[in-house]
């Protein structure tokens, strides 16, 4: 028995094999988008692992003049030593009354040295008046290391999704510490 197939049977089988092939393509490339989807992933968690160990820096370079006015009190003693010695060197004209001459003067001649030695407390109580203005030249440098702000909480998180879903995907991924 020999029959002829018709036409439309090896048609058939000519789009069901090419409908196969195109399956088995899109279901290949399917599964190679995945397994780049996975490495992507899994780069992009590594990517922001790296993020959290960086290190912001920055210098702030300040320059300002800072007025300042103010009235400051000052109220305290001051003990002073005072070690001298003061010559004296005059003549002095003494009036004097004598019983039966009555009065004369006396001339005096005075040539000595007094030592003087003593210590005087000063007492200071003032208010000093300050207006001035303070010139405020400087680079202060900033470091910020992210693992140290909130903002590595919000990494941790997206690192932990990216894992998941790399693993989820079939990449073999590990976490980072």
């Amino acid at each position: 028995m020999n029959q002829k197939r018709s036409l439309d049977y090896y048609l058939l089988w000519i789009i069901t094999l090419i409908s196969l092939t195109l399956n088995v393509i899109v279901i290949a490339s399917l599964l190679n988008a995945r397994r780049q989807a996975a490495t992507a992933f899994g780069q992009a968690a590594a990517v922001v692992a790296q993020l959290k160990q960086v290190t912001f820096g920055y210098n702030v370079v300040i320059d300002e003049e800072i007025p300042i006015a103010a009235d400051v009190p000052v109220n305290f003693t001051v003990s002073v030593p005072i070690e001298q010695s003061i010559p004296i060197n005059t003549i002095v004209n003494v009036p004097i009354e004598f019983p039966i001459v009555g009065q004369r003067t006396i001339t005096v001649p005075i040539s000595t040295t007094i030592p003087i030695s003593l210590t005087v407390d000063v007492p200071i109580d003032r208010t000093l008046p300050i207006d001035a203005t303070v010139p405020v030249s400087l680079s202060v440098p900033i470091r910020i290391k992210v693992a140290d702000t909130a903002f590595a909480e919000t990494l941790d998180d997206v690192e932990t999704i990216l894992l998941e879903m790399a693993k989820e995907m079939g990449a073999v991924v590990k976490q980072s510490p």
